[in-house]
């Protein structure tokens, strides 16, 4: 069964690059580009992801941090699309399509 999650990045600019945080998770990355940063945290977040399905909590930590799962890939999110704030640092929207965790269990 498909399942989508909606997260919000935020990415800034930090000398010498750019820090990107994943709000809902409580992720982090960098990268010298907006484009290797916002990579590095799809990176991230996809392998802190990957741990909650191996533990087998992922659906607890969802609850805990008000996590929705949509059967569909979600339309009406609260970022929807890139804006910038006051200091140059914006928001992007990420959707994920849970069932593309790679997971191996043993």
């Amino acid at each position: 069964m498909q399942q989508y999650i909606a997260l919000t990045l935020l990415i800034e600019k930090d000398e010498p690059g750019y820090v990107a945080y994943c709000q809902e998770l409580d992720v982090a990355s960098s990268g010298a580009t907006v484009e290797e940063a916002t990579e590095n945290i799809s990176d991230a977040v996809e392998a802190y992801l990957n741990v909650l399905e191996k533990e087998g909590i992922r659906e607890q930590i969802f609850k805990e941090k008000g996590i929705r799962m949509f059967p569909v890939r979600p339309t009406s999110v609260p970022c929807k699309e890139r804006f910038v704030l006051k200091n140059g640092a914006f928001y992007h929207p990420y959707i994920k399509e849970l069932h593309q965790l790679q997971v191996a269990r043993a």
